[in-house]
């Protein structure tokens, strides 16, 4: 497998907090498996600390431009979130 005990991606994001109304810098690790797990600190994630959360991403498509997401509909019979047809 080629990808197996490899990162996909690490890094920085800024995640908003709803219940406070704030940015928080995390730090960002997609292992193997595909699960974005995000932690406080890249420390964290090296002091092999539990991450604040995960989102299992497999079965996803990731989109690199809005002409891709807005394809996505022209295709389908689908409509965009609060849009009706």
């Amino acid at each position: 497998i080629p990808l197996e005990n490899k990162s996909i991606f690490s890094g920085s994001l800024f995640h908003y907090l709803e219940e406070n109304k704030k940015w928080r810098n995390r730090f960002v690790f997609v292992p193997d498996n595909y699960n974005l797990n995000y932690y406080d600190s890249k420390a964290a994630h090296e002091r092999h600390l539990h991450p604040k959360g995960t989102i299992n991403c497999a079965g996803y498509k990731v989109l690199t431009s809005m002409e891709q997401y807005l394809d996505l509909f022209s295709s389908s019979s689908s409509s965009l979130p609060g849009e009706r047809r």
